[in-house]
């Protein structure tokens, strides 16, 4: 049986904390974004695998840069990028009459529960994999993908992963999961239909 497994940011959900997020937000909180940018990806893979919760990473944030610590103030205006891509959850609305559905995510922890709450990705997916819950990311990888084709008691050439991050899909591709990059609606419905997913 074949299973189908979606990335959430960028294909189901608003990429709330992009580098064009970032900038916005460095701007918002008069903050360097250069070296905002330099924080971040010293610290990516702490929110990404738990190690470093949403109030740590904000507060260093602000810290390393001698401005005052607006910790509730920058999780608010995160919040506020969240919204999902309805049209894509309805497909997979559609898809999960006859399949498997799953979602595997980058997420720090405290957004991740706040976006399964806010936009009850529940009733879309059968469980929702998240880096920060299971200490494992995508980035740079494989790891996470031999968890979760553990996890599913699957065939790796039976599951189909979805994500906008080419980066993403490498190292599932080389354990032999079949592999979408996302850009629309239009051509994920193709690429699955050409993949013998009605």
């Amino acid at each position: 049986m074949k299973i189908l497994l979606f990335d959430l940011g960028g294909v189901c959900l608003s990429n709330h904390w992009s580098k064009e997020q970032r900038e916005k937000f460095s701007k918002e909180f008069n903050l360097n974004f250069e070296e905002m940018e330099n924080y971040h990806i010293k610290n990516v893979k702490e929110i990404n695998t738990g190690k470093l919760d949403e109030k740590s990473y904000f507060k260093n944030l602000f810290t390393e840069q001698k401005k005052e610590p607006k910790i509730e103030e920058a999780i608010n205006f995160t919040r506020k990028n969240n919204y999902e891509f309805k049209d894509v959850l309805q497909f997979i609305k559609e898809l999960k009459s006859k399949y498997k559905i799953f979602a595997l995510t980058n997420e720090i922890k405290e957004a991740a529960d706040f976006r399964i709450e806010k936009f009850k990705l529940k009733e879309y997916f059968d469980e929702i994999f998240v880096s920060s819950y299971i200490g494992m990311e995508k980035f740079n990888e494989s790891k996470i993908y031999k968890y979760v084709i553990k996890k599913l008691n699957a065939e790796a050439e039976n599951i189909i992963f979805v994500d906008d991050k080419e980066s993403n899909l490498i190292h599932a591709k080389e354990l032999g999961i079949k592999t979408i990059h996302f850009k629309n609606l239009t051509q994920l419905k193709e690429d699955i239909k050409n993949i013998g997913i009605e």
